[in-house]
């Protein structure tokens, strides 16, 4: 990436919440200059958040690129729940476990 230069450039997001957790789909773009007419790559992101109250904590992400079989059409509408605030970085009460996430 640092030989060949990398940008990513958000171009669509769909975002649905259901009390304290939220999904998000954000679909990207990527370019080795910001001046690239072209992207020579593109796919989707998936965001798992989980809001505790006082802060949102990120429980998941993962993204697929772009292939033949997973051609996407950006999103032009944005359907989100915005808010929420922004939180200082904190330390998780366990390694790998923000507070308010139950589980092994």
């Amino acid at each position: 990436m640092e030989e060949n230069g990398f940008f990513e450039v958000e171009i669509g997001r769909v975002t649905e919440r259901y009390g304290n957790v939220v999904q998000a789909f954000s679909s990207h773009e990527s370019r080795r200059t910001l001046q690239d007419e072209k992207p020579y790559a593109r796919g989707v992101t998936s965001f798992q958040l989980f809001y505790d109250g006082s802060c949102w904590w990120v429980v998941s992400i993962f993204w697929e690129g772009e292939t033949p079989a997973t051609r996407f059409r950006p999103s032009t509408s944005t359907r989100s729940q915005r808010g929420g605030t922004t939180c200082p970085p904190a330390r998780p009460t366990r390694p790998g476990r923000a507070p308010g996430v139950s589980g092994p």
